[in-house]
Parts: structure tokens; C-alpha cells; sequence
């Protein structure tokens, strides 16, 4: 099962931190800049760059390690 992968840099430099410039670029998740775990707790919060994660060539944005990790 693929892993997570934690990614670093600002939002704009998210979708293409680390890869070889002739990849493609990542995408954001469908939910965009919104922590999707606090979505699942019906509160509408957007997710920091600090917090962002890498899974199947999306990149999720959560609010604090915690949420980052489940």
C-alpha cells in the first residue's frame, strides 16, 4: 500500500517540489487547501503548507501534525 509523503515548501511550490522537470505535476486533493480530516469533523478549516503530505500524485494540506498523521 503506497505511503504518505511529507512534502515541504510554500503552496505554490507544492505541486512541484522534488520532481524531474519533465514529470507532470502534482494536483491538489478535490478538496483543494482544506484539511480534509476537519472537513470529516464537519468543520470547514484550511490546512497550512507546513502540514502538507503527498498520496497518488495529490497533495493535502492539513492544520497541525496531528491531523497530518492520521
Amino acid at each position: 500500500m503506497p505511503q504518505a509523503k511529507k512534502l515541504e515548501g510554500n503552496e505554490k511550490e507544492l505541486l512541484t517540489v522534488g520532481l524531474e522537470e519533465k514529470k507532470l505535476v502534482r494536483k491538489w486533493s478535490k478538496w483543494g487547501i482544506v484539511d480534509p480530516v476537519e472537513l470529516f469533523r464537519s468543520r470547514l478549516v484550511n490546512g497550512k503548507s507546513e502540514f502538507a503530505a503527498e498520496y497518488a500524485g495529490r497533495v493535502f494540506l492539513f492544520e497541525n501534525e496531528k491531523n497530518q498523521a492520521d
